[in-house]
């Protein structure tokens, strides 16, 4: 059906050409698909597009591009709440122009390519990026920023859940058997690398791994380099009211607590003469136990084949009570000083006391002085070994005097 008009004729069934602008006034549409889906009109403000007057149908351009210059955006919402812009320099998306909406992908993903970041802070302060091989996050790209974690949560590591955790860390291993967890520091090289608990890298001062590989466990590592420090690994408690009782239910401000179970979350007693705790150390190149205490209470330490004939025990004794409970005047100091320079050469006394203020005393060595104690009891069954003798010779030599008369 033809048309006329200033421009001529126009027929609806064929392809039309226009050579001069044709105005349509406001609100008048110019209707697309048979079914007259879609419309396209200028409402006065906005030109509107409206995909879907009748279905469901989507803005689609296929074969090319659609440009904004710069400072133009795409703007999303009713109430024009987000818009995504090139400013010149940046693509700024800002989803609470309006309102205070947020950016959320659904069914999809945000792809980027190695070593390109997501970039976060005014000052793009911190920095998110995958290096190829490792998942990169800088809080300090820009200024001295953190990683934070707010409100309760759990930070896991190849896992998902922890029903004993409100605030935390988790850490799960799998089937590896090697360290979980480790301390390090630029100012360590310890030099170890290979040890027959568990290997380690030399600015490891500090890891944690199972003990027994199939059964579980922890085994705390402490790693110093070979220098003059008398310490390797210190356990410090600061607090707390130290109770004074001793009776087998008093505790101290260090507790140790072992216990057996029967595997089905019941706690089971000590194995009858059990181990309760061992100190080992690496002598004679092996390693062995130096002292234990068992379920009993019972204290062992190492058997020593030393004694003391070479001196008098029972006055090495007298001395010992003599020095330990300061009974020592100005008087008899220098005499006593010689009794406690034997003391201290025998091991019985770690440094001097005599004279010395209580931070700087010497300490006892507690098996040592029981060696003494022994070898003065072997000295006086020696002694009134003697005595019973002559005691015998004096009866025997009496009662023939005695029969003589």
């Amino acid at each position: 059906m033809p048309f006329y008009g200033p421009a001529g004729g126009l027929d609806a069934g064929s392809t039309n050409t226009f050579t001069a602008d044709q105005t349509f006034n406001d609100n008048v549409n110019l209707t697309f698909g048979t079914g007259g889906d879609v419309d396209l009109d200028y409402d006065g403000t906005d030109l509107v597009l409206n995909l879907t007057v009748v279905g469901a149908g989507d803005f689609v351009v296929n074969g090319g591009s659609m440009e904004l210059d710069d400072s133009e955006g795409v703007t999303f919402g009713t109430g024009k709440d987000a818009t995504v812009q090139y400013d010149g320099t940046d693509l700024i998306i800002s989803p609470a122009a309006v309102g205070a909406g947020d950016v959320h992908i659904s069914g999809g993903s945000l792809e980027l390519d190695d070593s390109e970041s997501l970039t976060l802070g005014t000052g793009k302060d911190a920095t998110i990026s995958y290096d190829g091989t490792n998942l990169v996050i800088e809080p300090q790209a820009v200024g001295s920023g953190d990683v934070v974690i707010n409100d309760a949560a759990v930070l896991f590591v190849n896992d998902t859940a922890n029903a004993s955790m409100t605030i935390g860390m988790t850490i799960n291993q799998g089937a590896n058997d090697d360290i979980a967890f480790s301390l390090k520091s630029s100012d360590v090289d310890t030099g170890i690398t290979s040890l027959a608990t568990r290997d380690c890298e030399v600015d490891d001062y500090f890891t944690i791994a199972k003990r027994d590989l199939a059964g579980g466990g922890a085994h705390l590592q402490s790693l110093q380099e070979d220098d003059a420090s008398g310490i390797s690994f210190q356990l410090s408690a600061w607090g707390g009211a130290a109770a004074t009782g001793k009776t087998t239910g008093v505790q101290g401000l260090i507790h140790l607590y072992v216990a057996e179970h029967d595997g089905s979350n019941a706690i089971a007693n000590l194995t009858s003469n059990g181990n309760v705790l061992s100190i080992a150390a690496r002598v004679g190149g092996a390693n062995v136990t130096r002292m234990l205490v068992d379920e009993d209470g019972d204290l062992y330490s190492v058997t020593s084949a030393q004694t003391f004939d070479t001196v008098d025990d029972l006055a090495m004794v007298e001395s010992y009570d003599m020095i330990r409970n300061n009974m020592v005047n100005e008087d008899w100091q220098e005499f006593i000083r010689d009794h406690e320079q034997t003391l201290i050469d025998l091991k019985v006394l770690g440094a001097p006391v005599v004279g010395l203020p209580h931070d700087e005393q010497g300490l006892t060595n507690i098996t040592q002085l029981q060696r003494l104690h022994n070898g003065a009891i072997r000295q006086l069954g020696a002694k009134l070994g003697e005595y019973s003798e002559k005691i015998a010779m004096l009866e025997t030599k009496m009662q023939r005097l005695l029969e003589a008369r």
